[in-house]
């Protein structure tokens, strides 16, 4: 009884190794996706009781964010190390141990790696009911007043929905709309073409702000050559954007901007909107569609 346990353990820490080598990605936004949040409170929190006290010592919850991210990635880094060595040791005692059988040998490293790949091709979450009504958004995402809000504003841009763009497997596009307190609202969007590898970009501005959108100032285009395809194609699986939840844990603000990013691939629609991001994925992609088309200013937030 004993050796059999003793057989079968290493294989199955390299098992539960694989699956948190997966899922903790997920975990870490999640995790630093907090500090910010917090400093947010702790704010209000001493702005409600005195007013005197309301600036904090932003260079000291950077330094707390820096070590917090820092350690974060020393712990995936090392649960990645010890998966390795720990698939490595199953590998080496199997086939030593089943020598005459190959096909058990292999069965406890077959199926980790179906689900790391599983993982990998199946990465849609918050998948929504299609429709072809026209709808901006599914009725499940969003409340009434942000709904109104983000359709104003994707009208004024001369904007199509692109959740009804979901009804076509054919179809692969993605929508950047930024809404900044104080300045212009921006939607980026982008056809990719799986054929013949390339992509066509649109550009839009108005010249209002994230609550009154005006009148539309900039509406170019740009075609994307196959570089660029290969990069856009890539950016929103390395940057998890279809394991990203819609909603973040804390969604409120006074002051700052709405990041709210769309994706239709292969009759797949998901949604992600965030408030004022200061890392992770979410901001990542907004800032390298906006490098991509050729937007500097000073006031990103």
């Amino acid at each position: 009884m004993h050796k059999k346990i003793k057989t079968y353990i290493t294989p199955i820490i390299t098992l539960i190794l694989g699956a948190l080598s997966s899922v903790f990605p997920w975990v870490e936004e999640d995790v630093m996706e907090k500090i910010p949040r917090l400093r947010y409170d702790i704010a209000n929190k001493l702005f409600d009781h005195n007013r005197n006290n309301i600036f904090i010592e932003d260079a000291k919850w950077h330094k707390a964010e820096t070590v917090c991210k820092l350690l974060v990635n020393l712990f995936y880094g090392l649960l990645l190390f010890v998966f390795i060595v720990m698939l490595l040791l199953s590998i080496i005692y199997f086939i030593r141990r089943f020598k005459s059988n190959l096909f058990i040998s292999v069965i406890p490293f077959t199926i980790t790696i179906i689900f790391l790949v599983m993982q990998t091709l199946m990465p849609f979450v918050n998948i929504h009911t299609l429709t072809t009504d026209g709808s901006y958004f599914p009725e499940d995402v969003f409340d009434e007043f942000s709904t109104e809000w983000y359709v104003e504003h994707l009208k004024a841009l001369d904007e199509p929905s692109l959740y009804s763009f979901s009804t076509d497997e054919n179809i692969t596009v993605y929508r950047f709309l930024w809404l900044r307190t104080f300045h212009e609202p921006i939607a980026i969007r982008i056809h990719l073409d799986h054929n013949t590898k390339t992509g066509i970009v649109y550009f839009k501005v108005c010249d209002k702000d994230g609550f009154n959108p005006g009148k539309l100032i900039i509406d170019k285009s740009f075609n994307l050559n196959k570089k660029q395809y290969k990069e856009v194609d890539s950016l929103f699986f390395v940057r998890k954007f279809w394991h990203t939840r819609t909603a973040e844990i804390y969604n409120d603000g006074r002051d700052g901007a709405r990041w709210i990013i769309e994706g239709v691939r292969g009759n797949k629609y998901h949604i992600v909107d965030r408030w004022t991001p200061e890392y992770g994925n979410t901001r990542k992609i907004g800032l390298y569609l906006l490098k991509l088309c050729g937007y500097e200013s000073q006031s990103i937030y």
